[in-house]
């Protein structure tokens, strides 16, 4: 019986520890497992290669040039106005006319005109007769003094011989005393003549200047009643009209615009660091290709001059463009409009081009060596624009010699050791892209990093 209840108590403990006892023995044969497994070797992810796109260089000389935006205008442009208050009796022309130098254009009222230069011409006559009136009566006065001269010589000879007389005994006191008082009377009326003479010359000088005042009046009046009559001061098409027959218009209106398209040029605006290379070709002779964008069209053209001067409030230098086939591109070109113009500077040395993007600040790029992305300072020297509008930057360093392979793709990562793979796409060294000029839907010359780069 105590053997029994031995045993099962023996059974209840075991069957309590037998879970235990299985997790034991697991932990054991699993530690055995793994202690006696070989160790695994550990390995690093391979490197990724950026695909980039790359153009080898070559050094020469090169033409910046320059892209700017102008206004077409005419150097005879005019805007006509009233030069008297005066009714418009007749207007010859119409609006939109081609009419030449000198034509008459407006006839206005010149009543009032007349009146006043008849006016002033009389003031005139008048003024000139006084002037003759004048000069007879200087002349008079002048004869006047010369015989009060020679009657003064005759007194002062018989006062200095009634003076000897008179020492002598032969001549009364009183006979020298009358004579002495006609000397002085004599005298008198020779201060009288000069004075009348004097005066005579200030009344002649006075009389002038009303002469010239007159004058100035009636030339006045004269050119008051020559700008009855509107004309053309030059050749050119009328526009802008202003004013209708019957009309009273006043000094300075408007009337209308005159202007001569066949002088028409360009005015555009330069940046300032670029007026002193346009100056000095200019001034030199230096070959320097201007083209305008006419109608979809790029147009050859040729600078002008360039003011002397940056325009105030502004960053840039006026600069002026004609036309080398002058009218017949000038009609082409609307008054007013604005046009693209690309303006070649001075060539450059020992440069060589990438595109804008490309370049990293202001004065960074990156070459491919060994496959590797390696930084390069470089030196700005002036900026192009290729067929297809694109910025292309023109840089020099001495870090990159003919046949340097520079990295066209702009990488976000790009920094010195950077693994990168060359695109089978190479640009050669004098890469421009070909396309139709001015396109605004020309591709981007520059390739994109290839999509396989995020998948390697």
């Amino acid at each position: 019986m105590v053997y029994a209840e031995t045993l099962k108590s023996i059974g209840a403990a075991l069957k309590r520890r037998l879970p235990l006892l299985i997790v034991l023995t697991a932990l054991l044969t699993s530690g055995a497992l793994i202690a006696s497994r070989p160790a695994e070797v550990q390995t690093e992810p391979p490197e990724r290669a950026w695909v980039v796109e790359t153009a080898v260089i070559n050094n020469s000389s090169r033409q910046p040039n320059v892209e700017l935006f102008g206004k077409i205008q005419s150097p005879q442009d005019t805007q006509l106005r009233g030069g008297v208050e005066a009714e418009v009796l007749s207007l010859l022309v119409s609006e939109g006319d081609t009419v030449t130098k000198g034509q008459l254009l407006i006839l206005l009222d010149n009543r009032d005109s007349i009146l006043e230069l008849r006016e002033r011409e009389a003031e005139l006559a008048e003024i000139r007769a006084q002037i003759r009136l004048s000069s007879m009566r200087l002349k008079s006065n002048q004869l006047v003094l010369a015989k009060e001269q020679e009657l003064l010589e005759i007194n002062e000879s018989q006062s200095n011989r009634a003076s000897e007389l008179q020492a002598e005994g032969l001549l009364s006191k009183s006979d020298l005393d009358t004579s002495m008082e006609s000397l002085k009377r004599q005298q008198l009326n020779i201060n009288q003549s000069i004075l009348a003479v004097e005066e005579s010359k200030i009344s002649a000088i006075q009389i002038e200047a009303q002469l010239m005042r007159a004058s100035a009046q009636r030339d006045q009046a004269q050119l008051a009643f020559e700008r009855t009559k509107i004309r053309a001061p030059f050749d050119g098409m009328l526009s802008d009209f202003n004013v209708s027959v019957g009309d009273r218009i006043g000094r300075g209106d408007d009337l209308m615009r005159l202007q001569n398209p066949a002088t028409t040029e360009v005015r555009t605006q330069i940046p300032t660091v670029y007026a002193a290379a346009l100056r000095d070709g200019l001034a030199q002779g230096i070959p320097m290709t201007v083209m305008v964008n006419s109608q979809g069209s790029m147009v050859p053209a040729k600078l002008l001059r360039v003011a002397g001067q940056t325009r105030q409030n502004s960053g840039g230098v006026d600069a002026f463009i004609g036309f080398e086939n002058g009218s017949a591109v000038a009609n082409d070109l609307r008054l007013g409009s604005t046009v693209r113009v690309l303006i070649e500077l001075p060539p450059v040395e020992d440069v060589f081009m990438v595109p804008a993007e490309a370049v990293y600040g202001q004065n960074r790029i990156y070459t491919a060596q060994q496959s590797r992305m390696k930084s390069v300072i470089v030196e700005r020297a002036g900026e192009r624009v290729d067929a297809n509008g694109r910025n292309q930057v023109l840089l020099r360093s001495p870090d990159v010699t003919d046949g340097t392979a520079v990295i066209l793709t702009k990488l976000s990562n790009a920094a010195d050791g950077l693994l990168i793979e060359s695109s089978s796409n190479v640009r050669p060294a004098d890469y421009q892209p070909i396309a139709a000029a001015n396109s605004a839907t020309a591709e981007d010359p520059v390739k994109q990093p290839d999509q396989r780069a995020g998948n390697r």
